[in-house]
């Protein structure tokens, strides 16, 4: 019995998906640490890696499978180096182990794909911690706009959006802006008794992108409560990260009416962020249609997985625990 494994790496956890040809064969999803090279180091990378890969294979279920492939889409690994690394690594790790199986590296936005549309053909929009726009041709070509970090872009980000949070409070404290929820929300969060101690905060040599991203949420809340500020961040940050898509769309024309995959945690909790955004693109070409994913990125590659070595699976019914179907 053939299975395949789909790893969906990150700079903060790595989760591992499999599904099989047997209907009955479920395993549980299994989370390992981070396997970003530039987050945890080339090395320790792809320990985590390895090591998640073992604890695989060492499932109850899949005794007396075959492992017919394995697709990997790990952030920080886009560049031929990078690539070549990371195969060096794997078939390291196979001669090593005495494991051989065949795998594939692709990116995060194609599994993503995946997981959504059981095809990495289309768009994909990500904000998250970051933003970029991508976008796959069925013929193979591949497409990008933005993804170049906090300093040079980040559009519609996770980060931008906590940025511009905290720079709301102290523009309201110096009366540019009117009153804002933000400012309670923010002294909240951080225990602070005057909103001016956030210089103190924002300033400290340890905080980084990410914790700067985590005020996000705080934009989020006020505007659902009905924060005019924040609701004006949200709207301004999916019109940017729309553009960045729309100039993406203008490098092919097929994307004209394509399907377009929105992805990440501001997508996903950001309503009135997702309804500007599809606003926002779909004046700009009425034809698409828009998608959410119904499955994990590491699902996404193991069904990648499975369309990239189909020769041992079967016609239909592979599950993955819980009952997510493989295919349709």
């Amino acid at each position: 019995m053939a299975y395949y494994i789909g790893i969906d790496g990150g700079g903060t956890k790595t989760e591992a998906a499999v599904c099989g040809e047997d209907a009955h064969r479920r395993v549980a999803p299994l989370v390992g640490g981070p396997t970003n090279p530039y987050a945890n180091g080339r090395d320790n990378a792809l320990h985590e890696l390895t090591g998640l890969l073992d604890r695989v294979f060492r499932q109850p279920e899949l005794d007396g499978g075959a492992c017919a492939g394995v697709c990997l889409g790990i952030a920080g690994v886009a560049t031929p180096e990078e690539r070549a690394a990371l195969t060096a690594g794997l078939q390291e790790y196979q001669r090593q182990s005495g494991r051989v199986f065949p795998f594939s590296i692709r990116s995060e936005m194609e599994i993503s794909l995946m997981a959504a549309l059981d095809q990495p053909v289309g768009i994909a929009a990500i904000s998250g911690t970051g933003s970029i726009s991508a976008g796959y041709t069925a013929d193979g070509r591949a497409f990008r706009a933005g993804g170049w970090g906090h300093l040079l872009g980040d559009e519609g980000s996770g980060y931008r959006i906590g940025l511009l949070t905290l720079q709301a409070a102290m523009r309201s404290h110096d009366r540019v802006y009117p009153p804002t929820a933000i400012t309670e929300a923010v002294k909240a969060r951080l225990g602070l008794t005057e909103v001016t101690e956030l210089k103190t905060y924002i300033y400290q040599a340890h905080i980084t992108k990410r914790d700067i991203a985590a005020f996000a949420e705080l934009c989020i809340q006020a505007s659902a409560a009905g924060d005019a500020i924040a609701s004006e961040i949200l709207r301004g940050q999916a019109t940017e990260l729309a553009d960045t898509t729309a100039a993406l769309m203008r490098q092919e024309a097929s994307f004209g009416d394509a399907d377009v995959v929105t992805i990440g945690s501001i997508f996903k909790h950001g309503r009135l962020f997702r309804a500007q955004f599809l606003r926002r693109l779909t004046s700009l070409y009425p034809q698409l249609r828009f998608h959410e994913p119904t499955r994990s990125p590491a699902e996404g590659a193991a069904l990648l997985a499975r369309l990239t070595w189909p020769a041992a699976s079967a016609a239909d019914g592979e599950q993955f625990q819980g009952g997510t179907r493989c295919s349709d």
